[in-house]
């Protein structure tokens, strides 16, 4: 190992972070995640056996930046935002955005949906992700139907015509049904801005929606409909909203709540 490159991998933290590694050009040719920096990093250059495709990258490393991050998930969500800003030669296995799903919400919609996408387009919806887990946007994508009426249907609105009858859904609560009384848009969009805010981070109106239906839950003796809120009230407090990120003016965005930025020139 070059001498520089020992100094710097000897003055890496034992913390959760990405590392960058660029060539002789100062190109990025890799992008990595490491639970602990400087055990990753070094493991690149010691003698231990290593694939033909790593040896060929650590033969072409001349410098590395790195990222301190607070969490090994934080350190996921980071990589896949800069192997996709970057495109490095030697990353193959997180190029693909089918891999990372998103949460998208189109405002230019009547009645806006709330919807999974794994190859967002550019067409001025709001995006939130990428999301490193499915648990994780399965999880939010639960809290948000059992918190907000919005529909999950594909109803047409271009007709501005109302339907006859409501839904399923619409007769059983899950849904205000808009698509029976146009008058209701208001009170929908106030719900979609409500789970803007979610996504967003601000869990506070979505803990106290989902309070409300445990608590009902329990008065009614719906025990189970009460323990499974409250197990979505729990996962609330697990999920780290601040990985969300709000990707619609921005075309390279990096992560959240990054700790500390080392030599690093993004």
């Amino acid at each position: 190992m070059k001498t520089k490159l020992q100094e710097k991998v000897s003055l890496l933290p034992l913390k959760s972070g990405v590392y960058i590694m660029k060539n002789k050009d100062g190109e990025v040719i890799y992008v990595g995640k490491a639970k602990k920096l400087k055990n990753r990093v070094k493991s690149y250059f010691d003698n231990s056996s290593k694939t033909v495709k790593t040896y060929a990258l650590v033969s072409n490393i001349e410098d590395f930046d790195y990222i301190i991050t607070e969490s090994e998930l934080d350190a996921f969500a980071l990589e896949s935002n800069l192997i996709k800003k970057y495109k490095p030669k030697y990353n193959i296995m997180l190029k693909d955005d089918k891999s990372f799903p998103y949460i998208k919400i189109d405002l230019k919609e009547r009645f806006p949906r709330v919807t999974v996408v794994r190859r967002p387009k550019k067409d001025g919806s709001l995006l939130f992700g990428p999301y490193v887990t499915g648990l994780r946007i399965s999880e939010i994508m639960r809290i948000i139907k059992w918190a907000y009426p919005i529909r999950w249907c594909n109803t047409s609105f271009e007709s501005n015509k109302t339907k006859a009858r409501v839904c399923l859904h619409g007769e059983i609560g899950n849904c205000i049904a808009p698509c029976v009384d146009f008058s209701k848009e208001q009170e929908y969009l106030s719900y979609i801005h409500k789970i803007i805010d979610f996504l967003n981070g601000d869990n506070k109106d979505v803990k106290v929606r989902l309070q409300e239906r445990m608590n009902n839950f329990a008065n009614s003796m719906q025990f189970e409909e009460a323990l499974e809120v409250r197990n979505m009230l729990y996962s609330i407090d697990l999920l780290d909203a601040q990985l969300i990120a709000n990707l619609t003016n921005q075309s390279n965005i990096d992560v959240l709540r990054l700790l500390q930025v080392t030599n690093a020139k993004l």
